[in-house]
């Protein structure tokens, strides 16, 4: 070998560092540069041999000695994967004495590299061994060495052979080449460097400086003879090394770095520092040769100064960073902010200087458009520990316009020492207002009838010092207040709040609502604790309330509203007005076309949006937005002005971002461009809807539209759908990709996710689903109307006979393909039972069930019983449609007309049957059953009429009729048998016929302006009363009485609805002002002696509504119309009556109708002129009425408004060929004219006809005609001697009645009056008393159903006495509260997270949105119950993420997303100490501050053998004792002290 090259790897050797036990030394870190340079330029000489090559030869005659050194050049790329090597001698050198033995352990190290190319290095923690190289992998022989590997794999064992065994003529040193296995994989290589001496020095220093751990600050000095720096020599008589004091330094250094300021003795300099970076030192260890004077080398080594981690930090007197604010507002103090070392970092930085800078971002997302802070005043001091001028002090400058709520600063402090920086520090702080922010309720503008709840306990964030982002608080409301105009806005207190309810009577006002209120940490409160807070807001009740919509007019804005750069989109508003209609007690919504779209500005007059993102101009009612060459959102304040007012106002959010993605349609529809719809049982075809995702990009200024779906192709692009699977059956398995076919299989309202993705490298680098966008299209509520369709009869007549089966065939609008085996159609028939409750009606009727029909077959018994059949679509389970219908059960009809099964009649009454001139009598037979269900006439002849006995009937045959007269209460069978035409015998028809003395019936009518029932809120109206009583007198003759009450009747009402009406004794009914709706009044007249005897009962509805109309004249008389053609007119109006004009007014823009189609083949002619006059006559061709024949004819006219019905009367009129039968004559006398009256026997028509006039009267001296009595006056009657008129005068009664105890002859209960009679002694007449109603005895209010945000709690309370229940309402919906576990977070570009997690929501509630105010930073797709993702993308900046909830409530997180890596600023949730038995686990959960960290976390035990711990942080107990667990990330540490026990 050459001596050239000898002399280069001897160079290489001697730069070799020495090192301490156990240390280990990085490869190229060690190395000389000056000697990789020269192997660089040797590259064209001898290549050196391999360690057992006979020319790798030292010259052995100098004494040098090298001490171990162990270094990697090996970097090993495995795949995807790099290794590195280091290596421990155990003797802390390289050098081995002959005939010496040392272990060099084998350490494997796995290298990472970040996107940004730097690298970090972890200890390999699977599984490896090393192997020797070479002929023998088991053991190395060599001529001055032997080697073999240990046992566990990991250490190779080197023996030096003895003295006597080395070749004196060679320098026995080289390298041992091994492999490191990853199973049978080799990771790494490494050459094992030794060499064999007699004798060496070695350098040694102190741990301090030989490690790199020695810091020297800026301008302060370094003596490197303090730091134990000496020479050890060794040889075989001293292998434990003693010190050689013969020698002296030398010391090379980087004199840019250091200057020398003193020498020592040793030739050990003492250096000053002038640059902080890091500089490696090199000692040499020199002898003199005694005999010549000149110094040779005995040993050289390095070490490091390294450069010093100056990295500061700053404290903050309120908050911290990650609670960066700045607060302003009363009674805040000042933040102040001092310079500190970072943690872990290299300096105390005493003497050092800082520099302040105050700034605040133009835009908060861009870190390089900053200008001077003009929001705040600020000094600077020094605070005493050291550093100067480290502190700052900042206060919100007076008088500044604090509305930018998106306002920042940036703090900046750079430190320095003799003029030169070392570190920078700062911060920006979100400038927010110090407030007590509470989830109060808002200004709020009820329309007359709307109500307002307010709740007991509101949520609140309070922000101040203590909690710089704020803390929960509780406001608990004590008294609520209204000041305003009365009869407008009332306030009722309630156990769980307070209720503001607008009145029902259309008055309006303005009203200030003050809240008296405390706060407390705590939902509960505390007890007896008064208010000594308010809140006032405002309330207005209004008759009109506007609200606004708009859309963008390109599909890039979608819902977000999201257009490119220099692009432009049109934003179409419309406004609409919603008033309270106090007559129809309602709301009516019109969409207001004439209105004026103004911008809104600020104070000042200038725009109140980001003029620098988008200019923006009115047109009409649009908006033109157009985006300048700039990114980011803004929001643009617009005003609604109708006839010079402002009505509305409202910000319209824009956003203008350079990538965006968008899948169109934005809505489904169908070929008529209406909103597609969907029935059940449907399918929706996805993948034939025309859905396309389309990437909108700004590319060298031009605008680009991809559509992603073919750019990118089926292998790199897909869509995901997302749906109800309650709503919907999809055509693809679970977890399959793309537009599938779906099926509806429910008819409420639901919707599908369409979800574009596309497919990107994750940071592990394998392929991963990027969300792209998402849309969601909604279908409504699909509602059916369903029906029967009836083998004979329909739902107004429904019958099933006994002798014809009934078969219902199930119908549905919109039609539903009932034959898909998706649905399920279920029959029932049934009936209520006495006690109201629905039970099976099999026993009344069979139901034979297929599919879409049913067959009904009735049980004969059950004539004349009604059930109900029931009909239940259902798809998986859930209903979808059902109906119902009740039908009666009926045998066939076979009957005369006119002749029903039963009759009563008044004794002495008859019925007539006419005969033909043949004398035969003809009827009409009406058939109806099975085989004829439409029924059918036929005429027939009379042969016979027979009664079954004549005791109380009897027949008489007269020439041209037949009659049957009542003559006797009683009770008669009467059988007609017939014959047809053609004289062939019929079945016979028997009826039954009942003759009375007497019966009684009821007339009702109101005293108001409607005769239909019809009455306003708060008025009142008056019902009359009339009980008639038909009879006959002994003599036969028929008399009409008109029963008094009081004494013949007492009248009672019930069964109406309390809360609408209130009704009188006398019949007064006025309506509640406050309600609307319709009652039954039941009306009975009962005896005045036994409350318990019903003489007759009738009833009538009562509608309380805000307007009704009346067609006058609405007590029109019956019209009588004699065959001679006579026409009546009626003059027809309509007259409506509203809560506005009570007293009415007419109404012409209707118009009154008629059938005229009814009249058409009649007798009358009926009509309406065009001046609504109601023309009635009889028509020429009319058949020719008998004497004593009548028809009576009912004309309903309708007034009809706007397509709509809104009142009916019912005209009579009379047609008959009067009988006159003379009921009463007066005879002309004493000055009066007389008279005949004269009724029709037939119609009861009565007319009168005069018999000229008479002469005075003659009176008689009278005659006492009734005693004057107890209480009651006496009546003297005196008589005209000429006519027989009399007169009456008044006796006096003669004393008073003397009533007994009286007797209750009707108990009083709950809801009705009882009754009391009482009895004179003296006369007998009584009188009744009115015994109150008892009133219900409630018991407690108990809960039904519990409080959510979305519904009030219900309660339920039961009468003791008469169990009946009620229910209400009860205070408010439960306070929306919900927990964020973090309030901002920060993202590296591409980072995704799930561990935002929203917790702690209200019963009920749950996430509705989220939403993030610029999706080309960071995505959200979140659930209903608070968790979430959120991915950033490839943009840096801040968004904001706005999480809305059901209830309302609205919640935001910050997301930072920046290009370098999340970094670790605490590790959390770790305990200081644990015991855990031997054998048994325990699992560290540590949790990293901030929660998306993207530095891993480690953990290392400080003795494996007493306690492991795996890479996932699982710890093993394994023997008695206490070890450290270390937990690691970026470069935060924690420590758990674990004790294992047995």
């Amino acid at each position: 070998m050459k001596r050239k090259q000898i002399a280069l790897l001897l160079s290489l050797v001697l730069s070799v560092s020495p090192m301490a036990e156990g240390a280990v030394v990085w490869g190229a870190d060690f190395t000389d540069g000056t000697a990789i340079e020269q192997t660089q330029q040797e590259e064209t000489t001898e290549e050196v041999s391999d360690f057992d090559s006979e020319e790798t030869v030292f010259s052995a005659g100098e004494e040098q000695n090298m001490e171990a050194a162990a270094f990697s050049d090996e970097n090993v790329e495995t795949g995807e994967l790099k290794y590195e090597v280091g290596l421990n001698y155990s003797t802390g050198a390289t050098d081995l004495l002959p005939g010496h033995t040392v272990t060099v352990g084998v350490d494997l190290y796995q290298i990472h590299t970040d996107e940004d190319g730097n690298e970090s290095r972890d200890n390999y923690e699977g599984s490896y061994q090393i192997k020797l190289k070479g002929d023998s992998e088991t053991l190395y022989e060599n001529s001055f060495v032997s080697a073999k590997v240990s046992e566990d794999g990991r250490n190779l064992i080197i023996t030096a052979k003895g003295k006597e065994e080395l070749d004196p003529d060679r320098d026995n040193f080289g390298d041992i080449p091994i492999s490191i296995l990853v199973g049978d994989k080799e990771v790494a290589e490494e050459d094992v460097y030794i060499s064999v001496r007699d004798s060496y020095h070695i350098i040694k220093m102190n741990d301090e400086l030989e490690s790199g751990g020695v810091i020297v600050d800026l301008g302060d000095e370094l003596d490197l003879s303090s730091y134990g720096i000496k020479t050890s020599y060794y040889n075989a008589e001293n292998t434990e090394g003693t010190e050689d004091t013969d020698v002296y330094y030398e010391v090379e250094y980087d004199e840019n770095i250091w200057e020398e300021t003193e020498i020592k003795d040793n030739g050990l300099p003492v250096l000053k520092r002038k640059e902080n970076d890091s500089s490696e030192f090199k000692i040499r260890a020199l002898k003199q040769n005694k005999e010549t004077g000149e110094g040779y080398e005995v040993s050289e080594t390095q070490f490091w100064i390294y450069d010093i981690d100056y990295r500061s930090d700053l404290n903050f007197s309120y908050g911290s960073r990650e609670n960066d604010v700045f607060l302003y507002g009363e009674n805040v103090k000042p933040l102040t902010l001092t310079v500190v070392p970072a943690e872990g970092s290299g300096s105390d930085l005493k003497g050092f200087t800082v520099d302040w800078k105050v700034e605040q971002y133009v835009d908060n997302n861009d870190e390089e458009n900053m200008i001077p802070a003009d929001c705040v005043d600020y000094s600077t001091d020094s605070s005493g520990n050291g550093i100067i001028n480290d502190t700052i002090t900042l206060s919100a400058k007076k008088g500044y316009d604090f509305t930018n709520t998106n306002l920042r600063l940036s703090i900046t402090a750079t430190v320095s020492k003799e003029g030169k920086e070392v570190t920078r520090t700062g911060t920006a702080l979100w400038v927010n207002e110090a407030v007590e922010d509470i989830n109060f309720p808002g200004s709020e503008t009820l329309l007359p009838g709307w109500g307002m709840n307010i709740n007991p306990v509101y949520y609140g964030w309070q922000r101040d010092e203590k909690n710089p982002w704020g803390t929960e608080i509780y406001a608990h409301v004590t008294d609520v207040k209204a000041e305003g105009p009365d009869g407008v806005l009332t306030v009722s207190p309630d156990e769980d709040g307070y209720h503001l309810q607008a009145a029902r009577n259309g008055k309006t006002g303005e009203f200030e609502v003050t809240l008296c209120y405390y706060t407390s940490k705590s939902e509960e409160g505390e007890e007896g604790k008064k208010a000594d807070k308010t809140y006032t807001f405002h309330v207005s009740v209004k008759d009109e309330k506007y609200y606004s919509e708009y859309h963008y007019s390109s599909t890039t804005g979608g819902s977000f509203g999201i257009i490119l750069p220099n692009t432009e989109t049109v934003v179409t508003t419309s406004l609409y007005n919603q008033q309270y209609d106090i007559e129809e007690d309602g709301q009516n919504q019109t969409e207001i076309k004439d209105y004026q779209l103004k911008l809104a500005e600020k104070k000042d007059g200038t725009p109140a949006w980001d003029t620098n993102l988008v200019s923006v101009t009115v047109d009409g009612h649009k908006l033109v937005i157009k985006a300048n060459n700039k990114t980011g959102d803004t929001e643009i304040p617009v005003e609604y002005v109708v006839n010079g007012e402002t009505v509305l106002t409202e910000s319209i959010y824009i956003g203008v971002g350079e990538n965006i993605c968008y899948i169109s349609p934005d809505e489904l529809t169908d070929k008529d461009g209406n909103r597609l719809k969907v029935n059940v049982g449907e399918r929706l075809d996805l993948g034939n809807c025309g859905i396309q995702t389309h990437q909108l990009t700004v590319t060298g200024g031009e605008n680009k539209d991809e559509i992603l779906d073919t750019t990118l192709g089926k292998d790199e692009f897909r869509y995901r759908v997302e749906y109800n699977p309650d709503a919907w059956k999809s055509s693809l398995s679970e977890g399959e990709s793309g537009l599938p076919v779906l099926t509806r299989t429910a008819f409420y309202g639901t919707s599908v996710k369409v979800i574009a993705e596309k497919k990107v490298q994750n940071e592990e680098g394998e392929s991963d689903w990027e969300e792209v966008n998402q849309i969601d299209y909604g279908f409504d509520d699909v509602y059916y109307d369903m029906g029967f369709e009836y083998s004979y009869g329909d739902r107004d007549n429904a019958r099933i006979y006994t002798d014809k089966d009934l078969t219902l065939t199930l119908q549905t609008e919109p039609e539903l393909d009932l034959s898909n085996k998706i649905f399920n159609v279920d029959w029932n028939v049934y009936r209520d039972n006495e006690a109201g409750e629905r039970v099976d009606a099999s026993d009344l009727v069979t139901i034979i069930k297929s599919g879409t029909k049913a067959v009904l077959k009735a049980n004969a018994d059950h004539s004349a019983d009604y059930f109900q059949v029931e009909a239940v679509v259902t798809v998986d389970g859930k209903m979808i449609a059902r109906c119902e219908n009740e039908i009666r059960i009926q045998d066939s009809v076979y009957s005369l007309t006119g002749n029903p099964e039963y009759r009563r009649m008044l004794k002495g009454g008859y019925l007539r049957y006419n005969k033909d001139d043949s004398g035969k009598i003809w009827m009409e037979l009406y058939e109806e059953d099975g085989s004829c269900p439409e029924g059918k006439t036929t005429d027939v002849q009379v042969t016979d009429i027979k009664l079954s006995e004549s005791g109380s009937f009897e027949k008489v045959e007269k020439d041209d009729r037949t009659e049957i007269h009542a003559v006797s209460p009683g009770i008669v069978e009467v059988t007609f048998s017939l014959e047809d035409k053609d004289g062939k015998d019929l079945k016979p028809v028997t009826v039954t016929l009942e003759a009375v003395d007497s019966f009684t019936w009821m007339e009702n009518s109101l005293t108001g302006n409607s005769d239909t029932g019809e009455i306003l809120p708060g008025e009142s109206t008056k019902i009359e009363t009339k009980v008639v009583r038909l009879s006959t007198d002994k003599n036969g003759k028929r008399e009409e009485t008109t029963l008094t009450a009081g004494k013949d009747y007492k009248l009672e009402y019930y069964g109406y609805d309390t809360n609408l009406i209130s009704i009188k004794e006398d019949g007064t009914i006025t309506a509640n002002p406050e309600e609307r709706g319709s009652t039954w009044i039941g009306i009975r007249a009962i005896s005045p002696d036994d409350p318990e005897k019903v003489i007759t009962d009738s009833g009538m509805d009562i509608s309380v509504t805000g307007r009704y109309y009346v067609i006058e004249p609405k007590n029109q008389e019956e019209l009588y119309l004699q065959s001679d053609g006579k026409e009546e007119k009626i003059n027809l109006q309509a007259i409506v009556y509203g809560i506005k004009n009570p007293s009415g007014k007419l109404d012409t823009e209707g118009k009154f109708e008629i059938d005229e189609e009814d009249f058409k083949n009649g007798d009358l002619n009926v009509a309406i002129k065009k001046d609504n006059t109601l023309v009635i006559s009889v028509r020429s061709d009319a058949s020719v009425l008998e004497p004593g024949a009548a028809f009576w004819y009912d004309i309903p006219v309708r007034y009809v408004k706007n397509g709509e019905r809104v009142a009916t009367k019912v005209y009579t009129v009379v047609r008959c060929n009067h009988i006159a039968k003379e009921t009463g004559r007066v005879w002309p006398s004493c000055g009066s004219s007389g008279y005949v009256n004269y009724k029709c026997e037939t119609c009861g028509y009565t007319w009168q006809e005069s018999l000229g006039s008479g002469y005075g009267h003659s009176w008689n001296s009278g005659v006492i005609t009734k005693e004057p009595s107890c209480g009651t006056d006496g009546v003297k009657t005196y008589t005209c001697t000429n006519c027989g008129s009399t007169y009456t005068e008044i006796v006096k009664a003669v004393g008073e009645h003397k009533w007994d105890e009286g007797v209750v002859v009707k108990q009083a209960t709950c809801t009705e009056n009882g009754v009391k009679t009482y009895t004179c002694t003296v006369c007998k007449e009584t009188k009744t008393e009115i015994i109150p109603a008892l009133k219900h005895k409630w018991s407690a209010w108990k809960t039904k159903s519990a409080a959510t945000v979305l519904k009030a709690k219900v309660q339920e309370r039961t009468c003791t006495t008469c169990k009946k229940t009620q229910t209400r309402t009860k205070g408010e919906k439960l306070t929306p509260k919900a927990t964020q576990n973090v309030k901002s977070l920060k993202l590296k570009k591409k980072q995704k997270t799930t561990a935002f997690k929203i917790t702690g929501m209200a019963k009920g509630d749950y996430v509705k949105s989220w939403k993030s105010s610029n999706p080309n930073i960071a995505k959200v797709s979140g659930k209903k119950d608070g968790t979430c993702t959120i991915t950033a993308q490839k943009q840096t900046g801040t968004v904001r993420i706005t999480i809305t909830f059901a209830s309302g409530m609205v919640k935001t997180l910050e997301v930072k997303v920046q290009a370098s890596t999340v970094k670790t600023t605490a590790i959390n949730i770790i305990a200081k100490k644990a015991t855990l038995k031997k054998g048994k686990t325990l699992k560290l959960k540590p949790v990293l501050e901030p929660i998306t960290s993207g530095e891993k976390i480690t953990y290392e035990s400080s003795d494996p053998e007493i306690a492991k711990v795996s890479k996932t942080g699982v710890v093993t107990g394994l023997k008695p004792g206490t070890v450290t667990i270390t937990i690691r990330s970026g470069k935060r540490t924690v420590t758990c002290k674990i004790t294992v026990k047995k």
